[in-house]
């Protein structure tokens, strides 16, 4: 009797290490697939490098919509604009939609969203939205200015977190004009469902900074 009450206690110590183990290890799982991945950053050497093959889970098409998007509004490793006025950037041909502002580029965003929050540094410091069905708005929205331009607006580092259906993009950049320089910086929150992409939140973040100043 006495052996059998101690074979019961040893087993059901088994199975609630067992439980304990499968707990730990899911949830550890889950806390992997949750962790943010840089896909574009510049490196020491202010060189841009695109590592979308760090993703997990891997890139989905929405997730590329939402990345061409980034990649439309403000320069990503965007070079000298060609003779036929085609500008060839880094994080735009990673996701393989042809040059900076390509017809492949726009259409591929039109039809995830109907709108997308404004993320052009010297243009806005608030949380507003761009309806993008007007046709036309899209590509006068898209960004082709060239890295080494005087006025320009770029990307530093674009990080991604995923998290089931919702996508936390926190990316940073800078800009300058004649008049002003600044740094920016966007936290978004997306949600794909179907084919279509909602934004939840979006956290601005703008610091301006005079050229002029003390003149």
């Amino acid at each position: 009797m006495e052996h059998q009450k101690r074979t019961r206690s040893i087993g059901s110590r088994m199975i609630g290490c067992a439980l304990v183990f499968v707990m730990t290890f899911a949830s550890s799982l889950s806390t992997r697939a949750a962790e943010p991945v840089t896909v574009f950053l510049l490196d020491a050497k202010f060189q841009p490098v695109v590592r979308l093959e760090k993703l997990s889970p891997p890139l989905t098409e929405g997730l590329r919509a939402i990345l061409a998007m980034y990649a439309l509004q403000n320069s990503a490793g965007c070079g000298a604009m060609e003779d036929n006025w085609k500008l060839d950037c880094v994080l735009t041909t990673a996701l393989k939609v042809g040059p900076q502002c390509s017809d492949a580029q726009l259409q591929l965003v039109g039809a995830w969203f109907k709108s997308v929050p404004q993320m052009s540094g010297a243009a806005t410091d608030r949380n507003e939205y761009v309806d993008i069905q007007r046709p036309g708005t899209l590509k006068k929205l898209c960004q082709l200015t060239p890295d080494t331009a005087s006025n320009q607006q770029t990307w530093d580092r674009i990080r991604v977190t995923q998290d089931g259906g919702e996508i936390l993009i926190d990316a940073t950049g800078s800009y300058m004009t004649v008049d002003e320089t600044g740094e920016f910086r966007y936290k978004t929150r997306y949600k794909i469902e179907g084919h279509s992409i909602t934004t939840l939140s979006h956290d601005v973040q703008v610091r301006k900074q005079s050229l002029h100043a003390g003149e």
